[in-house]
């Protein structure tokens, strides 16, 4: 799947659902409304960059887990516009490679010059506690277990 179908199919997904699931979570609609807008561009950024670690911001990572609490909609969000699961990586944080995957984030989302430059700031756009690191072919597990299951 080249990068122009893949950021096509981010645009198409409909994510109002993770808006309203924002909401019930104490966030102001405006607010996670903008928050689903930046997540659809990390989505992106992990398209157009597969091969790079990315930091979501923390508010960006609430919408990240917000989608993954619906699994048959991440799996086939994922599936249809990326070809894989967006994996997600706890247990970083604080670490060199944690610090160089923000520093590149804040160069490749279309949102970065909102990320203050300082991963651990008191800030909502600040680093979340995680990141997503590039898989490799075929060590995503539920696409390894739905080819071997066909």
């Amino acid at each position: 799947m080249d990068i122009l179908s893949k950021v096509q199919a981010i645009n198409a997904m409909n994510l109002e659902i993770l808006v309203d699931d924002l909401v019930r979570g104490g966030i102001p609609k405006e607010e996670a409304a903008v928050a689903v807008e930046r997540y659809r561009s990390f989505l992106t950024a992990v398209a157009a960059y597969p091969t790079e670690t990315l930091v979501p911001s923390k508010l960006v990572d609430k919408v990240w887990h917000a989608h993954m609490l619906r699994p048959r909609v991440y799996f086939e969000d994922c599936m249809v516009a990326l070809g894989q699961i967006v994996d997600h990586t706890p247990g970083v944080y604080g670490t060199p490679a944690y610090e160089a995957a923000y520093a590149m984030t804040r160069k490749l989302v279309s949102y970065g010059h909102t990320m203050p430059v300082d991963p651990y700031a008191d800030h909502p756009m600040a680093g979340a506690e995680c990141f997503r690191e590039p898989g490799e072919g075929d060590e995503w597990p539920l696409v390894r277990s739905r080819a071997s299951a066909a």
